[in-house]
């Protein structure tokens, strides 16, 4: 139950950031900041699965730490496997992360291939010039 325990809390820290916040966040840029959108809603929806399903069954069949049955059983009421710690720890450190690198190499890829950053942030007028792009 222990291993267990601990594995479902390393998957959650793993899904929730991953499959929440860093699917959200480019779609919030696109509305609020005038970008274009980096992948297609499926497109986002295909590699989460794909790359997820087998990052997961990784983390659930990893084995027990050495100093598992040390520890005291854990109590349900005040140990929860979802909690604050791990929200806070899944979306504001590992999401944030997340989101910042991948946009940091969606705008060096644009840049490498001659679309400046001026030109994709607040553009939203000069999406339809093809000229731009």
């Amino acid at each position: 139950g222990r291993c267990l325990f601990d594995n479902l809390k390393k998957v959650m820290i793993y899904v929730l950031p991953a499959g929440e916040f860093s699917e959200a966040l480019p779609v919030f840029a696109t509305v609020f900041l005038g970008m274009p959108v980096p992948l297609s809603t499926f497109l986002m929806i295909v590699i989460c699965a794909g790359t997820d399903f087998v990052a997961d069954l990784a983390l659930v069949y990893e084995p027990p730490d050495l100093d598992l049955m040390d520890r005291p059983p854990r109590d349900p009421k005040t140990q929860p496997l979802l909690d604050w710690t791990l929200l806070l720890n899944g979306f504001a450190v590992v999401g944030v992360i997340e989101a910042f690198f991948s946009f940091l190499f969606f705008f060096m890829f644009l840049w490498e291939n001659g679309v400046p950053f001026n030109k994709v942030v607040l553009a939203f007028s000069t999406w339809g010039d093809a000229e731009v792009y």
